[in-house]
């Protein structure tokens, strides 16, 4: 068979799926890379009549992160087996209006939020300031930045014209938890395995500007602010706080049906109490990605990982 050796556009991506099929070839499994642009039949074609597992490492299809659900959906309903969650709990996730009202209704700690979509006239919260605007499906800290942190009225409509106009979607606003920043990665399928807790180190940023870990922050490894949050891991925190943030993050997991493995990030209000920001079931696995970090301060290479997440993935069939 004549493998194909399509990638994205996407560098950081594609280095990933080279240090992944390093690996696996390593390790004696035949493997090939495949990117996807728009049509899923090309992903039928080249493994459909063969017995083949997917790594899958999609984020978006088509540029939509909302379709990032699609590619899972194609493999389930051709019986392909394939690492990660499955698709309903990408949909779920993406939404974050959808996964804040499973997660509140399961009585875990969710900050309270209001949706606004750009025909909205009237511009009130039910909470006080200040507050963080954000865009509703997208991720990876994708439409967050300095200006997301809003003190009064002329900054939230700024803002949410900001999301309205750069993203087409609506915006999701939360009170501002000026406390602590966590991650917690979990990784497992049939036993989920809590790793070691990151905490955002936002000790060195300038009092002017606020603790968020925004999009620069995040991926722009030549921006300023990317070298002022540093991450830490292992946390240094009491075992009460290592055991509740585990033991929500493990709930949290369970109750969407994350699976492989997925990271919880929290924060934390002046007075301690934890708030759950976004369960990812389909977090950055890089081998320098923070769940890389978590998986190393357990004491679990990367190579060991991406050969349990094809163990795990075999399981289903």
């Amino acid at each position: 068979m004549n493998f194909p050796h399509i990638l994205t556009d996407s560098e950081e991506m594609e280095a990933c799926a080279f240090e992944i099929s390093n690996i696996l070839r390593k390790n004696n499994l035949e493997c090939f890379l495949l990117g996807l642009e728009k049509n899923l039949k090309i992903l039928g074609k080249w493994i459909k009549k063969e017995k083949w597992l997917v790594f899958n490492l999609c984020e978006h299809l088509d540029g939509d992160y909302r379709k990032e659900y699609k590619v899972a959906e194609f493999l389930e309903k051709n019986k392909i087996p394939f690492t990660g969650s499955p698709s309903h709990t990408l949909k779920v996730a993406q939404d974050k209006r959808k996964s804040k009202i499973l997660l509140k209704k399961a009585k875990l700690p969710v900050p309270e939020y209001f949706i606004f979509k750009k025909e909205d006239e009237k511009i009130e919260l039910p909470f006080p300031f200040p507050a963080i605007v954000k865009p509703l499906y997208q991720d990876g800290s994708a439409g967050i930045n300095e200006k997301s942190v809003v003190y009064d009225k002329r900054e939230l409509k700024a803002q949410l014209n900001f999301v309205f106009e750069n993203f087409k979607e609506p915006a999701i606003v939360e009170p501002y938890l000026n406390g602590r920043e966590f991650n917690v990665s979990v990784i497992g399928r049939n036993k989920r395995v809590a790793l070691p807790i990151s905490e955002i180190d936002y000790s060195q940023m300038p009092l002017s500007i606020p603790k968020i870990l925004t999009y620069n922050a995040k991926w722009m490894k030549n921006d300023i602010s990317y070298e002022l949050t540093k991450p830490i891991c292992p946390a240094k925190i009491s075992k009460k706080l290592e055991s509740k943030l585990k033991s929500v993050a493990l709930a949290a997991g369970k109750l969407l049906g994350c699976r492989d493995y997925y990271r919880v990030d929290f924060r934390t209000d002046e007075k301690g109490n934890i708030y759950i920001i976004e369960v990812n079931p389909n977090p950055d696995i890089s081998p320098d990605a923070g769940l890389a970090r978590a998986l190393q301060a357990k004491g679990i290479s990367y190579d060991e990982f991406i050969l349990r997440l094809v163990k795990w993935a075999e399981q289903k069939y």
